[in-house]
């Protein structure tokens, strides 16, 4: 009875030593130390450091972005106000043009006999063809025979009198020289010619200095002029090449 007792006891511890043998051993991890206070305020300089570093690099790129925005604003506020400049340049330039004061040839012609006999006078009428009144109207006419291949437009004269002259209104400059039978007829071969030249001064409405200049060269047959509805005989104003001129 005894015996059998004690071969389930041992039988028992047998399978008890068999199943702790069968147990896996538990490992222990192995513990890191913990990292001294020093190092972990390292650590943290480098975490706070880095992020100053990201967000410098983020605020620089904002920074030039931003810059270069202004800079494009600045431009195009630049070129706008360029561009409105010179739009009310032209359009002043413009309304200037339409309003102004023109002075230009209207009439001219050399009519022998005038105004007496053995005379020959030239007339030059000059008009304002703007819209505008001229002034400071201040005008000298050159009048001259001489042989066809001479240039005398270098000579000119000082005006004495100067006025103010209406939108369509004209005036008459005039000389006149003694004019033989020998005279006409050297002007009528062509060996020589009657010239005349001239230039009138004058301030349009906007206070711009303008001017107006003329050079003619006549010879040859003679021929009818019709003069303030009444015929005349001499020779019409020809402008020579270099002609009228003004601005």
């Amino acid at each position: 009875m005894n015996a059998r007792r004690w071969s389930r006891r041992g039988s028992t511890q047998r399978r008890i030593k068999e199943s702790r043998s069968n147990i896996p051993a538990v490992q222990q991890a192995p513990i890191k130390p913990e990292p001294s206070s020093s190092e972990s305020q390292i650590k943290s300089d480098h975490r706070y450091e880095r992020r100053i570093a990201n967000w410098t690099v983020v605020v620089g790129a904002f920074t030039v972005v931003l810059a270069i925005a202004t800079a494009g604003s600045a431009y195009v506020l630049w070129l706008t106000d360029h561009t409105l400049q010179d739009t009310l340049k032209a359009q002043t330039a413009s309304s200037e043009r339409q309003l102004r004061a023109y002075l230009g040839f209207e009439w001219g012609a050399v009519l022998l006999d005038s105004p007496a006999p053995s005379q020959v006078t030239a007339w030059i009428r000059l008009k304002n063809y703007g819209s505008t009144p001229a002034y400071k109207v201040k005008a000298w006419l050159n009048f001259a025979r001489r042989p066809s291949n001479d240039e005398p437009f270098d000579q000119i004269r000082t005006a004495e009198n100067e006025g103010v002259l209406e939108p369509t209104g004209n005036f008459n400059l005039s000389a006149t020289l003694p004019n033989t039978p020998a005279q006409l007829q050297a002007v009528v071969d062509g060996s020589h010619s009657v010239f005349v030249w001239g230039r009138v001064d004058y301030v349009d409405a906007f206070d711009r200095p303008r001017f107006y200049s003329f050079r003619g060269r006549m010879n040859g047959p003679v021929m009818s002029i019709i003069s303030d509805g009444r015929e005349a005989k001499g020779w019409g104003f020809v402008p020579t090449r270099t002609g009228t001129t003004g601005d």
